[in-house]
């Protein structure tokens, strides 16, 4: 039996709710991870990061605490 490829090259970095990010869309505005997955549009970057990336990777605690903050989301209510 072959061994699948892993998609994931040997150097990557995984990222921590307090990793500071400070390239792509937040090179500009750099901020710890926690910070951009408090926001909807820093949730779908970070989810984007995860599954197209070879050199990233969202740790568990950052995974979980992006599920946690897109559930919040769903019982919020919009202001008015």
């Amino acid at each position: 039996m072959a061994k699948e490829k892993s998609k994931k090259s040997p150097n990557v970095k995984t990222l921590y709710l307090y990793t500071w990010i400070n390239f792509g869309k937040y090179k500009n505005c750099p901020n710890n991870l926690k910070n951009i997955l408090d926001t909807p549009e820093g949730r779908e970057w970070a989810l984007w990061i995860d599954g197209n990336s070879y050199y990233f990777q969202l740790a568990d605690t950052s995974k979980k605490y992006l599920k946690l903050q897109e559930e919040h989301d769903r019982y919020v209510l919009p202001t008015t």
